[in-house]
Formats: C-alpha cells, sequence, structure tokens
C-alpha cells in the first residue's frame, strides 16, 4: 500500500537510526595566515587579516558536514526506493512500458511539488491509459 512520501521518511530515518528534520551542522572554520614566511592559525576572520593580508579559509569540521549530508542522502534513497516500489505494486498490471511513460509524464508534471504529487499523477494517467486499453481492446474485439 502507497503511503504519503513523509512516512517512507520517517520509516527509513527509523531503520537507518539517522534522525531527519534536524539543522544540519554549520560549517566551523580556521585560519591560516602567513608573515613573514611563518604561518599562524586564528579563528575568526578580523583577526586573521588584521595580522596579515595572506590568509586562508579553512573548514575544520568538514568531515561532520559531510556525514550529515550523507545520512540525509541515505534516508532519501531508501524511502524513494520504497515509495517507487510500492507505487509500481500498484499497478504492476500495466505493462512495464506503459507505466515507464505514465511515471515519466506524472513526474515532469508533479515532481516540483514532491513525490506525492507524482503519485497524484500517476494514479491519474494510468486511470487515462485504462480507458485507452479498454476502448483498444473493445475495437479489437469488433473487428474479430
Amino acid at each position: 500500500m502507497l503511503e504519503d512520501y513523509t512516512t517512507y521518511r520517517k520509516q527509513a530515518s527509523e531503520e537507518l537510526n539517522i534522525p531527519i528534520n534536524t539543522e544540519p551542522p554549520g560549517k566551523m572554520y580556521k585560519y591560516v595566515t602567513l608573515k613573514n614566511g611563518e604561518t599562524k592559525e586564528f579563528f575568526e576572520e578580523k583577526d586573521a587579516r588584521n595580522y596579515s593580508k595572506i590568509y586562508e579559509k579553512i573548514v575544520t569540521n568538514q568531515d561532520i558536514v559531510d556525514e550529515y549530508w550523507a545520512g540525509q542522502r541515505q534516508i532519501e534513497v531508501l524511502a524513494s526506493d520504497r515509495f517507487h516500489t510500492d507505487l509500481r505494486a500498484m499497478y504492476s498490471y500495466i505493462h512495464e512500458d506503459i507505466y515507464t511513460k505514465i511515471y515519466s509524464m506524472a513526474y515532469d508534471d508533479g515532481h516540483s511539488s514532491g513525490y506525492d504529487e507524482v503519485a497524484s499523477y500517476v494514479m491519474k494517467y494510468a486511470e487515462f491509459a485504462e480507458d485507452i486499453i479498454k476502448i483498444v481492446k473493445h475495437l479489437v474485439n469488433e473487428v474479430k
């Protein structure tokens, strides 16, 4: 059964034991200056600038920031995979080529509003495709 996409994200978060809807960690910096052939570190840009015109801004916690975003991507991948699997299962009786076209059109029309809107368009276009298939079957039977 298809759930709303927020439910898929929540389930993925719980399964992976990665929190969602949290603030990402802010980047922390240090500033390395060069003056008279020697380097010196500062944690405030204004201090580095006052000490030397030559300084470099370096992120000191990039690993923590990367870890946070990697976790968020893991949640999205798992949630998205399950959402797509359940959505496809709802229309497993529709030929793969037709379903692919339906999903492509639904994605184009709804993705800017999120996966729930894509699912809504899939339902709409699948119903339309079913009607066409019924009409074509009826016409084929008339010709026989």
